[in-house]
């Protein structure tokens, strides 16, 4: 499958900034290359080093010189590192064409270069790691200028330790209090900034949700019986309730709505379907099913099914 975008040089190469540097360790090589994910409506970039993540989520709307050829959602790890002499160029755009397991980056200039790239599968499962649905309150949600937080990093560099920062949050627009691990007598602060928008994680970080399917439920009439109950629904199709006889051998029973696996449910005696409880309705067809009170008669209701069963036997 081929699939084509341009995009602005400077999106592409501004990735390595989250990929890994250790080149110790060919089994992580994975980590030095940008995973892209390219749809006929928006090209995702994602890379990581495992301790720090960056996804750069597009569509043309955004600008960047984005237009994408693309009949099917593809993806392919690139070597983007390795490529950087068709990305100098940051202020024009690149041409990108996924094909297969290659990749090619054709310049402005006409410079190209291909490569082969590595199968998504082998990158990390970045959305297990996004904060989903992990509730954001006004003090966990902080800014602070990067380049000031830099500054803490150089200082424990320079002091020989593990640029280890810990920040604890005091309350809403109150500075954060800074310390530096193995750094005995430091204390630092950092002043925190106004958030310039208030928007909640985007919906284009949520995975991909299955459509709810309606749930099938089957309605029976002429409801009788006592140890088991027998009824006819819409379609004039016979239902029986049974219980499955451990003892004698019997295998469980499947719902052909759910897949829930049956002990006990209802079988169609005109089809050989079984179902659970809970896609079972008693319907009462007139009063005969009703005593004077003006409730269900005991011969409808008796056994009763399991709890989360949605029995509904109007008067």
């Amino acid at each position: 499958m081929t699939a084509t975008f341009t995009i602005d040089a400077s999106c592409l190469e501004a990735m390595l900034a989250f990929t890994s540097t250790n080149r110790n360790f060919n089994a992580h090589s994975i980590l030095w290359d940008v995973l892209v994910e390219v749809s006929p409506e928006a090209v995702r970039l994602v890379s990581t080093d495992t301790h720090t993540l960056g996804l750069l989520h597009l569509t043309p709307i955004l600008g960047h010189h984005l237009d994408i050829a693309c009949a099917e959602p593809t993806s392919l790890v690139l070597p983007l590192a390795q490529m950087t002499p068709v990305l100098k160029e940051k202020k024009f755009p690149v041409t990108v064409t996924l094909d297969d397991e290659q990749v090619t980056i054709t310049a402005a200039s006409g410079l190209s270069l291909t490569l082969p790239g590595r199968l998504a599968s082998e990158f990390p499962q970045y959305q297990r790691v996004l904060a989903l649905d992990t509730p954001i309150t006004p003090t966990a949600r902080m800014a602070y200028d990067l380049s000031l937080l830099a500054k803490f990093a150089a200082f424990a560099k320079t002091m020989g330790v593990a640029p280890n920062i810990d920040l604890a949050f005091h309350g809403t627009n109150s500075p954060a209090s800074i310390r530096i691990g193995n750094l005995t007598g430091f204390y630092g602060i950092a002043m925190p900034r106004t958030l310039g928008f208030e928007d909640p994680i985007p919906s284009w970080l949520q995975p991909p949700q299955p459509e709810a399917e309606e749930t099938r439920v089957i309605r029976l009439h002429d409801v009788e019986g006592i140890a088991k109950l027998a009824g006819v629904d819409d379609d004039g199709l016979h239902w029986v309730q049974f219980e499955v006889d451990e003892f004698a051998g019997q295998e469980p029973g499947i719902c052909g709505i759910c897949g829930a696996a049956l002990q006990s449910g209802w079988l169609c005696g005109d089809g050989g379907e079984e179902v659970c409880d809970r896609h079972i309705q008693l319907i009462a067809n007139d009063t005969s099913d009703v005593d004077a009170s003006g409730d269900v008669a005991q011969c409808v209701l008796a056994p009763l099914p399991v709890e989360d069963a949605p029995i509904a036997i109007p008067a």
